[in-house]
């Protein structure tokens, strides 16, 4: 199981949203099935729900993997 971090222990991987770099002082998470990480605000999360993720170490999936399985749901 892959925990949320925003701790990438000083990489630079690209945003599988947007394609910026993500460093390990900006908000971002990733994903527990793809392993892409995403900015938290291109996922369409709060700062709050960001925070509350990392606190309770909850596994999360990106909005690219679930409209991969679930192909109605961009609709």
């Amino acid at each position: 199981m892959n925990i949320v971090t925003s701790n990438l222990q000083n990489q630079t991987l690209p945003c599988g949203k947007c394609h910026k770099w993500v460093n390990s002082n900006h908000g971002a998470i990733q994903c527990g099935n793809c392993y892409l990480w995403i900015h938290y605000r291109y996922n369409g999360l709060t700062l709050d729900d960001f925070q509350r993720l990392q606190l309770n170490m909850e596994e999360w999936f990106c909005k690219i993997y679930i409209c991969n399985i679930f192909p109605f749901t961009s609709l």
